[in-house]
């Protein structure tokens, strides 16, 4: 990609900032995610080390998602964070503001040093939940969010972005649409929150 083309983007964007508020504002008051920007364009990349490539799972999609429906979700997420993530259990890590996965060690660490020193036993489960990105539900996100008392306003812009959402993959000239029903594709601002 050309420099120059990105400097004109960023460019574009600073100078309409104004147009992008307004736009992004209207659909949070609206309740409405646009049509257009639940389309998903995506690139198809082979998994490195596969012996079989013709099984779907030897393949990563990266959505190809337009600034402006980025823009919109990240602050959709902003706000969806401010409303909810103080609802959640205070030993959540992973997707909250200012905790990280370093954070949960630290405390997993300093918590079997104290039980060794008192000569208490601990048990460890580790889970590692297998495509959970694929296959989050939204009926029982919506359902969790409605149970949060997430702002009503919200909730119907969320409840729009996550209707009628559909996924283009163009790979070996060959392309396939399907309509999602649940999970988040690779490259979203929101599947990580959700």
């Amino acid at each position: 990609m050309p420099q120059n083309f990105n400097r004109y983007s960023g460019h574009k964007i600073r100078s309409a900032a104004g147009t992008f508020l307004i736009i992004a504002n209207k659909c949070l008051s609206l309740g409405h995610f646009p049509k257009q920007w639940k389309v998903v364009h995506s690139a198809a990349f082979r998994k490195p080390g596969r012996k079989d490539y013709t099984h779907p799972k030897s393949y990563r999609l990266i959505g190809l998602l337009s600034v402006l429906r980025k823009i919109v979700e990240k602050l959709l997420v902003y706000r969806l964070q401010w409303h909810v993530l103080s609802t959640l259990n205070d030993r959540q890590y992973e997707f909250v503001l200012q905790q990280e996965t370093e954070d949960a060690l630290c405390d997993l660490v300093i918590n079997l040093r104290q039980k060794r020193k008192k000569k208490n036993y601990t048990h460890l489960v580790s889970l590692d939940i297998v495509g959970v990105f694929d296959n989050a539900c939204w009926p029982v996100i919506k359902n969790q969010l409605a149970k949060k008392r997430c702002p009503r306003s919200l909730y119907r812009v969320i409840d729009s972005y996550l209707r009628h959402r559909w996924v283009i993959v163009n790979y070996a000239r060959a392309t396939s649409e399907n309509e999602a029903c649940k999970g988040w594709i690779q490259g979203s601002i929101g599947g990580s929150t959700f």
